[in-house]
């Protein structure tokens, strides 16, 4: 499996190209649904731990498999092979 890295860039079909402006009404239509009622700064901080959720699944999926991997979050290594990852708990 291949994966991109920064620098990476890739290329709209000119269907794709057609359909990009309608693409982006219906995002931010449904960004702002999804965001109904809630204050403009839960959005900014609802929005702020989403990207950092994102960065960090990010991280796991372009780290090495290897559990000696020091980049690789100790948490991978909690979760059983099959299993649905939990939180861990704080004590």
């Amino acid at each position: 499996m291949s994966s991109h890295r920064a620098g990476d860039s890739i290329a709209l079909t000119g269907v794709a190209q057609a359909r990009l402006p309608d693409a982006c009404v219906a995002l931010l239509d449904g960004n702002r649904e999804a965001l109904s009622g809630f204050t403009d700064e839960e959005a900014a901080q609802f929005i702020a731990l989403l990207t950092r959720v994102i960065a960090n699944l990010d991280a796991l999926t372009t780290a090495e498999a290897s559990p000696h991997n020091p980049e690789r979050s100790d948490f991978d290594s909690q979760v059983p092979t099959g299993s649905a990852p939990t939180r861990p708990q704080r004590h």
